[in-house]
């Protein structure tokens, strides 16, 4: 017995790990979208991205 079946009555081994991992993927995606849009840090990835493109533009 784990503290973990003690507490919430199921054994840890029964579950798959490949949905915690993919859980703990979409918490951390989830948080850094929220993140990003709080800060406006995705406005200043997308003036990135532009400039960039213009930079190619003018290289070739």
């Amino acid at each position: 017995m784990n503290i973990f079946s003690m507490l919430f009555g199921i054994d840890i081994f029964f579950i798959p790990v490949l949905f915690y991992i993919i859980v703990f993927a979409i918490i951390i995606l989830v948080l850094k979208w929220l993140g990003a849009w709080m800060f406006g840090i995705d406005k200043v990835i997308k003036n990135q991205e532009a400039i960039i493109e213009e930079l190619r533009k003018k290289n070739n």
